[in-house]
C-alpha cells in the first residue's frame, strides 16, 4: 500500500516507537511511504522508509507559495496518491486537513492522538 506517514511538526509529541506502534498496529502493509518532508512525524516516516528500504516520495511545500491554500492542494495531491493515511498529531490543523481529505475518498485512516499522561 502506498501510505502517507504524516502528524505534527515537532518533536515534543511523538517519537520513533510510537511511529512504529502505529505502522504495527495499523495493520497496513506499506510499499511507499508518502510525506510532506517536513520535520516531526514526517521526518520519522523519511527515517523508517530508509531503514526498512522502503520507497519514499516526497510532496515538499512550494518555497514560492506559503499560502493555506498551498497546503490544502498538497494534501489533495498527496490523497489521491495514497492508499491509507497513518496520522499522529496532537490536534492541528493541517493533520486535520489530511485526515479529511483521506475520509471524502473513502480512504483508511489510522489516527494516533497524543495524550498527555503527566
Amino acid at each position: 500500500m502506498r501510505v502517507i506517514l504524516a502528524g505534527s511538526r515537532d518533536h515534543d509529541h511523538f517519537d520513533d516507537s510510537d511511529l512504529l506502534k502505529a505502522i504495527s498496529d495499523s495493520c497496513f502493509e506499506i510499499t511507499t511511504v508518502l510525506t510532506t518532508g517536513d520535520t516531526g512525524v514526517a521526518e520519522l516516516a523519511a527515517g523508517w522508509a530508509r531503514t526498512h528500504q522502503v520507497p519514499l516520495e516526497v510532496f515538499a511545500r512550494d518555497p514560492l507559495d506559503s499560502s493555506k491554500a498551498a497546503a490544502a492542494r498538497r494534501n489533495s495531491r498527496m490523497a489521491d496518491q495514497a492508499d491509507a493515511l497513518i496520522c499522529l498529531h496532537h490536534g492541528t490543523k493541517g493533520t486535520w486537513s489530511m485526515m479529511q481529505e483521506m475520509r471524502r475518498r473513502g480512504k483508511p485512516v489510522f489516527e494516533v492522538a497524543f495524550q498527555d499522561h503527566t
